[in-house]
């Protein structure tokens, strides 16, 4: 008997757990996508020559500028974006969303963090490529 209520009280406290560590992971704010993001990477064995930084503006535009530090070929692309009803998808196309481009600088990503610091977007089509973002303050 007081093996079977140990075990009971046990999975609770597992559960309660486990809520508390993923509320913090998934939460999702969709009022702080406006404003400008870079990509972070988190391997310590990558050298970064450049980046990609995302700005996400009030109207539903948002420019992405590429940049390489090792030549002045930077390059600035200038995109279209909507976030579902549910606020858990973004969607990035440049002039028809219905229309699949194979464009790197299109896309639909699952959202799955969103906050004032980080975004994590996870990539809703076989390319896999997902996103870990930080905002940077201009």
């Amino acid at each position: 008997m007081k093996r079977t209520s140990l075990f009971g009280i046990f999975l609770v406290f597992l559960s309660v757990i486990s809520l508390v560590n993923c509320s913090d992971d998934d939460k999702i704010d969709i009022n702080q996508l406006k404003g400008t993001w870079l990509i972070a990477f988190d391997d310590p064995n990558i050298v970064m020559e450049g980046g990609v930084e995302y700005t996400f503006n009030n109207d539903n535009t948002c420019s992405i500028c590429n940049y390489n530090a090792l030549s002045t070929k930077d390059s600035t692309f200038y995109r279209k974006y909507i976030v579902s009803i549910d606020k858990q998808v973004l969607t990035i196309y440049k002039d028809n969303m219905y229309r699949k481009e194979s464009d790197p600088f299109t896309g639909q990503y699952n959202i799955k963090k969103l906050t004032s610091k980080e975004m994590r977007l996870e990539s809703v089509d076989e390319r896999n490529n997902n996103k870990k973002l930080v905002r940077i303050n201009k």
